[in-house]
């Protein structure tokens, strides 16, 4: 018999988004391996109930059994995390970092043109979506796969389609261990915010 313990009272209950973090990842020019950026922005401009993290349905290939209606063996694959979220924001850094777009600003950094690509580019980032309670979940390597949607724009606004799918990257723990991961739930934020 198993000892069941009450967890009423004790359930964390994660509800008000309280800002998403997008943190580039930056290609090395020699090496053309990719690193986290030291630094990315907060998509403040979010269009509200558009930010989903969802997991693909686990993949099961079974082997028949001839003699029983149970399988002999079952390969399970776990699905993919997909992040995805609309900004109503289209600015320089979101239209670049986010959307893969070229920008062109003149000499007082303001933005004179954004050229969409031609065909995709890799891009990836770092999505981390903080909570009220002190908690965040973690997508620390996104490949991207953004658009942009200029749809119902006279009661609507352009939308920037921030989305992809989260691969296994390392991660260094609270604890100090590496862990292997495509997606986390951290006590604490994992990026530091600005203020100024």
């Amino acid at each position: 018999m198993a000892n069941i313990k009450s967890m009423i009272g004790k359930d964390k209950v994660l509800s008000g988004v309280e800002r998403i973090v997008f943190v580039p990842w930056e290609q090395d020019e020699d090496t053309g391996d990719w690193a986290k950026a030291d630094s990315g922005f907060a998509l403040d401009s979010i269009v509200a109930d558009t930010t989903t993290i969802s997991q693909d349905e686990a993949e099961t290939n079974a082997i028949d059994c001839e003699t029983r209606d149970e399988p002999i063996v079952e390969n399970i694959t776990l699905g993919s995390y997909q992040f995805s979220c609309e900004s109503a924001s289209v600015a320089p850094e979101i239209l670049e970092h986010c959307l893969g777009f070229t920008v062109v600003k003149d000499s007082g950094g303001k933005l004179t043109a954004a050229y969409a690509p031609a065909t995709y580019q890799e891009r990836w980032a770092e999505v981390e979506i903080m909570f009220k309670q002190g908690y965040s979940m973690v997508l620390p390597k996104i490949k991207l796969s953004s658009n942009i949607d200029g749809s119902s724009l006279k009661t609507g606004v352009p939308r920037g389609i921030i989305s992809g799918t989260a691969y296994t990257t390392q991660v260094k723990g609270a604890d100090d261990k590496t862990y292997e991961t495509p997606f986390y739930m951290s006590g604490t934020p994992v990026n530091t915010i600005a203020t100024a």
